[in-house]
């Protein structure tokens, strides 16, 4: 007998979306089972990547279970190194203690303990500690944790726009919550300590400093100032340590935000004694006089959470997480600016206005059922669009494009057409704006520096993983697939094919330097001198026939560099100018570095000099332009030997004039021996000046 269906009544959360259900629900299946059932990475599980291979027999690279494989920070307490985690297979981010008294190694056995207490997807996660003997003798032994690797850069540095920052620190709030409510308080909240992956997954970094909130656990010292001094709430400042407790990180939070909106410090100062003073003695300036087109709402809550005294500021980190979470959707946060405007108070109620009548509009759109019976408790129905909402951005944001597009196209039970339409719209713009950027910055940064400093062994294939996954992609994108198609070329290094890729991405950005081009260009260019050399190479010391003969082919192997730069339009060719020009000098350069037959040498008339009133005088000129004529690799064969042939019969004939020996000459001349017996001379040459001509000839090919 089939079950009884669930009373209507009946209610229960889905574990995958989060939406308050009742009776059946398939919304979210199809996502439910791709996500779950992805295929393995199907690479093996023991293999080490390269740059962990390169250290893995250097015996001072090893630490237990790691290599180490790069140093990656360096701070007041600590050496953090990149390594591989030979156990796990995976990057770990291994920190050494630098010092040894006995506070610092209470503080670091207090980081490691307090931090792997945490457990939240935005608290970077302490896997293990320990110590191993030092390799100086004497010595302490060298304490270590090893960390979660993140791989990215600090909020101090990256550029977002404002809804994401929001997002972003809430999610810190968040994160700061749970370490408060597991009784741990950082202290030393700033930027540096905030990391963002490439998908701008926030993370809370190095607990160094951080207290738990049971009494005598601390291992700070009552007076002593520890934090760093533009985002120290007022009661660190003044080193009451008892005083430090979860609105301190709070006030920190809001300074953190305060420097990333702003871009400049709460509190700035000759010093850090100066930057101290100002934190106890006066008030950030407000951010919007800093930058004006900061919302008022946003001010309120780094205001609220910079609030001098602790009991104005938010009493929670979550609190704080909530009120950005209303303004990244559009709502008000909870608090509100301390003074306003009337303005600003008519704005407010028109807002309240516009809330109440989309309120009614929506009752009218969806109905309110028929009251409950007297007596009866009425169920208030929760909206599935803020899960909806949430789950959306968090797909966006991690670059799943194709399944927040899922996401959307299962959402027609709580979407109208048109807000469907909507979101898919946001998604493919923002698919294909991170295309344009992702590709733009890889061309620009990674893939130019391998193409002028590249890896032993690099094949550039394999950067294809830096770049966006391409099953993700909604639709085809023109710099995308060009940059893909561009790698294998670049490993085949053809200048042809390459020039031809540089053509095809003129089109892909019409104003200011193109970095699809830049790339392209460059790897063209250096595959296009290295087969020019060659044919170079190959010319010198060579007969006239396997001169011209390389010549001829390296005119046709700079063709396909004189059409990309004939077929460039003007404006292009402009902007890149000072590049192209220097690339197309060095291009004309090996074109015409070949072996050459110089019109003076053929121009020598020994008989002739012999027969003018100052023979003597004119033999030795004609030597010296003889010898200025170049180096034996920059004449043909026939040349060389030509050339030599000349100096030495124009010395020996000047030598016969003053009587000296033909010993004596040919000892002056013994630097050309060799080069004549390599390249010969004939029976003529050596005979045609008179018996001590060809005494010298003799003396230098015996």
């Amino acid at each position: 007998m089939a079950p009884d269906p669930p009373a209507a009544d009946a209610t229960r959360i889905c574990p995958f979306c989060g939406i308050s259900v009742s009776g059946t629900h398939e919304g979210c299946t199809g996502l439910f089972k791709d996500v779950m059932s992805a295929a393995p990475d199907a690479s093996p599980l023991d293999e080490m990547p390269p740059e962990a291979v390169a250290f893995a027999a250097d015996e001072t690279r090893l630490l237990n279970d790691y290599i180490l494989v790069e140093q990656v920070g360096k701070g007041g307490m600590g050496t953090v190194w990149k390594s591989w985690d030979r156990k796990l297979t995976r990057w770990v981010a291994v920190k050494f203690l630098n010092g040894q008294d006995a506070d610092d190694c209470l503080r670091f056995s207090r980081e490691a303990k307090l931090a792997a207490r945490l457990r939240h997807p935005n608290i970077a996660a302490v896997f293990d500690t320990g110590e191993v003997p030092s390799k100086h003798a004497g010595q302490e032994p060298v304490r270590y944790l090893s960390m979660e690797f993140i791989e990215g850069q600090s909020v101090g540095i990256a550029e977002l726009p404002l809804l994401k920052w929001l997002d972003i620190f809430a999610r810190i709030a968040r994160a700061l919550d749970h370490a408060h409510r597991s009784g741990v308080i950082h202290r030393d909240i700033k930027p540096s300590n905030l990391m963002l992956t490439r998908e701008h997954w926030p993370y809370v970094m190095d607990f160094g400093l951080a207290k738990s909130l049971k009494a005598g656990s601390s291992v700070s010292i009552s007076g002593l100032i520890l934090g760093t001094p533009p985002y120290m709430p007022p009661e660190q400042a003044m080193g009451n340590i008892r005083d430090i407790g979860p609105q301190s990180d709070i006030y920190s939070l809001g300074a953190t935000l305060y420097f990333v909106l702003t871009r400049q410090e709460p509190f700035q100062g000759e010093d850090s004694v100066d930057v101290l003073v100002k934190v106890l003695q006066g008030a950030p300036r407000r951010p919007r006089e800093i930058k004006p087109d900061i919302p008022e709402p946003v001010e309120a809550v780094i205001q609220k959470a910079m609030a001098r005294k602790k009991n104005q500021r938010y009493a929670t980190a979550g609190e704080m997480a909530d009120d950005l979470e209303k303004l990244v959707g559009g709502g008000t946060p909870a608090l509100q600016p301390r003074s306003r405007a009337p303005v600003v108070a008519l704005a407010v109620l028109c807002l309240a206005i516009l809330g109440m009548l989309g309120v009614v509009a929506l009752q009218r759109r969806h109905p309110v059922s028929s009251p409950t019976p007297q007596g009866q408790a009425a169920i208030e129905k929760p909206s599935p669009i803020p899960a909806f909402v949430n789950r959306f951005r968090e797909l966006k944001d991690a670059r799943r494009w194709k399944d927040a597009r899922a996401w959307v196209d299962q959402a027609a039970g709580i979407l109208s057409p048109g807000q469907r339409d909507g979101y898919a719209k946001e998604i493919d713009a923002a698919c294909r704006e991170e295309l344009q950027k992702a590709t733009a910055a890889f061309c620009s940064g990674l893939l130019i520096e391998r193409i002028e400093a590249p890896e032993p062994g690099l094949r550039f294939e394999t950067l294809r993983r830096e770049l966006p996954a391409p099953e993700q992609l909604l639709l085809p994108h023109p710099a995308y697939d060009w940059t893909r198609r561009l790698l294998p070329m670049l490993d085949e290094s053809k200048p042809e094919a390459l020039l031809q890729a540089a053509a095809e991405s003129a089109g892909l950005d019409d104003s200011g330097d193109n970095p699809w081009f830049l790339a392209a260009e460059l790897g063209a260019h250096r595959a296009l001198l290295r087969d020019l050399r060659k044919q170079n190479d190959r010319a010198r010391g060579g007969t006239r026939d396997i001169v011209r003969e390389c010549q001829t082919a390296a005119e046709t192997i700079a063709k396909p560099w004189e059409l990309l730069l004939s077929g460039l339009p003007a404006a292009f060719r402009k902007r890149h100018a000072p590049l192209l020009d220097e690339h197309d000098a060095a291009v004309r350069k090996a074109v015409q570095d070949f072996p050459v037959d110089p019109p003076y040498l053929k121009a020598v008339d020994f008989d002739r000099i012999l027969n003018a009133p100052n023979a003597e005088q004119r033999l030795d000129e004609a030597e010296r332009r003889l010898r200025a004529l170049g180096g034996i690799g920059e004449l043909t064969r026939e040349s060389q030997q030509s050339l030599l042939v000349k100096i030495v019969t124009a010395r020996a004939l000047a030598a016969s004039f003053q009587g000296t020996t033909a010993d004596q000459i040919a000892q002056g001349l013994q630097e050309f021996a060799a080069p004549l017996r390599r390249l010969g001379v004939t029976e003529d040459e050596r005979t045609r000046f008179g018996p001590k001509v060809a005494a010298v000839f003799a003396l230098l090919l015996r």
